[in-house]
């Protein structure tokens, strides 16, 4: 399909049907209206049981993909029904931005227990499924706020977990993909990268734990070559702290 684009076209799939997302696009949609083009996904006889809807998002087309049963519906119950559909909206996300029918995703919340009912028992997230979904090999999970970007090594594990899934490939390609996406999405310059430690302290030197000498400290020292403004491994809150202020290594 061949169109010219005025605005940004914003697909957002309405997550759980049982869930919060509905009546997170209306509220979304009151204050957002006008910015972008947005088309909703989702089933629209759900949608009009929040109050205050009247079958309609304002400001935004909507895709009815009408794959929730009337009978016995009910906001807050996990159903596998309810975690069916619900990928049910991610897959026809999907197939829009493969035909450039939306540019980009936002995804409303799930529920991984009512997915796991419905039988996706590998479904650990929405970051997971896009990847698998669209066959991309290397990617990463970044939470961001106006003054913050925060890209994890992690995700979506037991946190006893955490030390065992950790080596030094994964944090390299994170770390390069976190500094590459900065430059070429948010186009800042020259970004600086504070890269957090495992253990309390960052293990003060080894003492509390053996990751940031054996594992983080050896790709900062490979990646120190090749990105100018990087430190770490650094406490949680000394990295934040340092970011705020912008007191990194420069």
């Amino acid at each position: 399909m061949h169109r010219l684009k005025h605005k940004i076209i914003v697909g957002i799939t309405m997550g759980d049907p049982a869930g919060i997302g509905p009546a997170i696009i209306q509220k979304a949609m009151n204050k957002v209206r006008g910015l972008a083009d947005f088309v909703v996904i989702g089933d629209k006889w759900v949608f009009s049981r929040v109050s205050g809807v009247r079958c309609r998002v304002s400001g935004a087309k909507f895709i009815d993909l009408n794959n929730v049963a009337h009978k016995n519906f009910k906001f807050g119950k996990v159903k596998a029904e309810y975690g069916k559909a619900s990928v049910e909206y991610l897959d026809k996300a999907i197939e829009l931005i493969k035909n450039k029918e939306i540019d980009c995703l936002v995804t409303c919340p799930v529920s991984k227990e009512a997915i796991s009912l419905a039988g996706f028992d590998k479904f650990l997230g929405h970051t997971e499924y896009l990847a698998a979904r669209t066959n991309t090999k290397y990617f990463a999970m970044m939470l961001l706020n106006k003054k913050f970007r925060f890209s994890l090594v992690t995700r979506h594990i037991p946190l006893k977990d955490v030390p065992s899934k950790l080596d030094t490939d994964k944090i390299y390609k994170t770390i390069l993909l976190t500094h590459r996406s900065i430059k070429e999405l948010f186009l800042i310059k020259n970004p600086r990268i504070a890269v957090c430690g495992l253990n309390p302290h960052a293990s003060d030197n080894g003492l509390l734990g053996g990751e940031e000498n054996k594992i983080i400290k050896p790709v900062l020292m490979r990646l120190g070559k090749s990105i100018r403004n990087i430190d770490g491994p650094l406490p949680a809150d000394v990295a934040v702290l340092k970011a705020a202020q912008k007191n990194m290594i420069a």
